[in-house]
């Protein structure tokens, strides 16, 4: 329809009260030239997540590049984290617990937050793992910052029984 879908939606945030990197909002994308575009050329100050596709190059971005120490330097100038898939945390085989590959920790050297996508119950039982596990290992062990779920009210509840058994 020739709209500036981008412009349009920051319009939308703008005049619902989020325009400030302080707002309780995140954009998110897989084109790491929208963000850009977004951060530089629209001067927009929110807070802007880079979602990390599968291996390889898709439309000219290399998302394994991007999963690397020099990938994880460029996004931070543009972006306050990243949404990497599950599998890119950790080995995920059945019946073995979650090897991490170092990408939350990288990320968070870089002052990146990690959202990792996308937690499905229906996926677990095929890796011999529980939601609870997985939700320990992810908060706990890995320490990412947030979570896309199919299962809200599952993750909900596992925070709140988490924060009372102390900082997860």
């Amino acid at each position: 329809a020739g709209l500036d879908i981008t412009v349009r939606v920051l319009e939308v945030l703008r005049r619902a009260g989020y325009s400030r990197r302080a707002d309780p909002v995140f954009l998110q994308c897989f084109d790491p030239r929208e963000l850009e575009r977004i951060r530089f050329e629209l001067e927009s100050d929110l807070p802007l997540v880079q979602l990390i596709g599968g291996a390889g190059d898709v439309d000219g971005v290399d998302f394994e590049a991007m999963r690397s120490e020099a990938g994880l330097d460029r996004v931070a100038t543009y972006a306050q984290g990243i949404g990497p898939h599950l599998s890119h945390l950790a080995a995920l085989e059945p019946g073995r617990e979650p090897v991490s590959t170092g990408l939350v920790a990288l990320a968070h050297a870089r002052g990146l937050v990690v959202h990792p996508y996308t937690f499905r119950i229906e996926q677990l039982a095929g890796l011999g793992l529980s939601a609870d596990g997985l939700h320990r290992w992810l908060f706990r062990v890995e320490r990412v910052d947030g979570l896309f779920t199919d299962q809200p009210d599952v993750t909900r509840a596992w925070l709140a029984d988490a924060r009372g058994a102390g900082p997860p």
